[in-house]
């Protein structure tokens, strides 16, 4: 909170107020307490003065409660065009009801253009519905209620809105990434539907901009929580088609000269493709390089090894497989342990994947090193249970190789269950098992409430996933 939450705060009360009005408030503040103490009401003060009104009550919304403010728009014309602002408690499905008493004071600051220049309008949001004025006449090609993305808050949108402002060549790619994780949000609250977010997925995935293509892989992966396991095929042929092109095209080697974001986005489009996607083409290349690596016969690309791996380690045989677990135990070298380690916690196989989990009971294996492998595999859905059973059957001999911070964190590793009553069996057995370790009951409950969320969600949000990944499968669709 003091220092994410703090700046995105201060961040957004900055456009709010000009640059100019919060450089004096700061600077003030500086010169008031110089060699001194000061506190944040104290800073506060000096916004006020500096702006010539009272922005104690705006900061105090954000800071003195947990949550964040949702905002929906919708553009009117009764004359002069106006956008209709309402906002209200963002709300996860699954999650306690108590966020729905809360309210905020938003500073928003909205951008807009039709046939004249962009522009911009900020005022304080404190009422239930208020509006803004878009200008004097005219009819917006498109309206963004969080200029900049610099406001704290969500927007809520529906995928024909979302679609226009990340097509219509108005928005920054920091505010085509800040959309993109709004959409994210939205699917989790049931605000957008399953199905309108795979077709945006889509969208962020023909930019031209790496960080938002990247936005595209995040979105996909979160999506994946809400299918069912009878259509996770259809989910794969959707991820090979929309993002295996660029895969190809980017290759498993940098190119000379090449953009940083370039460098950033191969390693992820490559995992998403090969892992989640299945692509045996890219598979196959997979398992070429890393059996080159593990036998030292080349170096990839450092910043590509760890996704070669991971795909790798997706379309294993038991001759690659053993090939790493060797590696992972008699490789001296630790970073090159703990990436094979890693890697393999991507196999599919019940069967490999068991003897991976083994590998935490061998004297000769660090298991602080094989933390990555159980974190990987309780990803996957061919291994999510194979691995509760595991710690189950051995509690003992794992939890007492690993450091007792590490036990706490054994929770978190449920956060994609997305099953009821694995639920209830995941309470009962970490609950007395966690009651004595330091920071194990808090990291329960919250893995417990994300359960919770998962499940919500699913519940929600499957039969839309299900009637386009079907509806995709005989054809890509063009709406909802």
């Amino acid at each position: 909170i003091t220092y994410y939450k703090g700046m995105a705060v201060l961040e957004m009360i900055e456009a709010w107020l000009g640059e100019d009005v919060f450089r004096q408030g700061v600077n003030a503040h500086i010169a008031r307490h110089a060699w001194g103490n000061a506190t944040a009401q104290e800073l506060i003060e000096e916004f006020s003065r500096a702006a010539g009104r009272h922005v104690a009550p705006t900061f105090s919304s954000f800071l003195d409660q947990v949550g964040v403010p949702v905002i929906s728009g919708a553009v009117e014309w009764g004359g002069a065009p106006e956008v209709a602002l309402e906002p209200r408690p963002y709300q996860p499905l699954g999650s306690p009801e108590g966020a729905r008493e809360r309210a905020w004071q938003v500073p928003i600051c909205a951008a807009w253009a039709d046939n004249e220049p962009r522009r911009r309008e900020c005022r304080l949001l404190d009422e239930p519905r208020e509006t803004m004025p878009l200008g004097e006449s005219g009819c917006p090609g498109w309206v963004l209620l969080n200029d900049g993305m610099r406001g704290y808050y969500r927007l809520a949108v529906d995928r024909g809105e979302a679609q226009a402002l990340l097509e219509g060549g108005g928005l920054s790619p920091a505010e085509r990434l800040g959309l993109a994780s709004d959409l994210q949000a939205l699917v989790a609250s049931g605000d957008l539907p399953a199905g309108a977010a795979f077709q945006l997925v889509e969208v962020l995935a023909r930019d031209v901009h790496p960080d938002v293509v990247g936005a595209a892989v995040d979105l996909l992966d979160s999506l994946e929580s809400v299918v069912p396991d009878a259509v996770m095929g259809e989910y794969a042929a959707f991820t090979r088609r929309v993002f295996g092109p660029r895969a190809r095209e980017l290759g498993w080697a940098a190119r000379e000269g090449e953009d940083g974001g370039i460098v950033l986005l191969r390693p992820r489009v490559l995992r998403v493709v090969g892992v989640a996607g299945g692509d045996e083409e890219l598979g196959g290349e997979a398992v070429a390089l890393a059996r080159e690596w593990l036998q030292g016969d080349a170096a990839p690309d450092p910043d590509v090894l760890d996704a070669i791996l991971a795909v790798a380690a997706r379309h294993a045989d038991r001759g690659l497989f053993q090939t790493m677990a060797e590696t992972a135990r008699e490789e001296p070298d630790r970073q090159k342990r703990s990436r094979v380690l890693g890697a393999l916690g991507e196999v599919r196989d019940p069967v490999l994947a068991r003897e991976a989990l083994e590998l935490f009971l061998e004297e000769g294996v660090d298991p602080r090193e094989a933390f990555g492998l159980a974190g990987r595999l309780s990803r996957g859905r061919e291994t999510r249970a194979l691995l509760w059973a595991f710690l189950e059957e051995n509690w003992e001999p794992v939890t007492e190789r690993l450091p007792r911070s590490a036990v706490a964190y054994l929770p978190y590793m449920a956060r994609r269950t997305c099953e009821a009553g694995r639920r209830k069996e995941l309470e009962a057995f970490l609950g007395p098992r966690l009651a004595e370790v330091d920071g194990g009951p808090r990291s329960l409950d919250q893995a417990l409430e994300r359960v919770d969320q998962c499940v919500a969600r699913r519940g929600a949000q499957q039969d839309s996933a299900v009637e386009f990944l079907r509806r995709e499968a005989s054809g890509p669709a063009d709406s909802d």
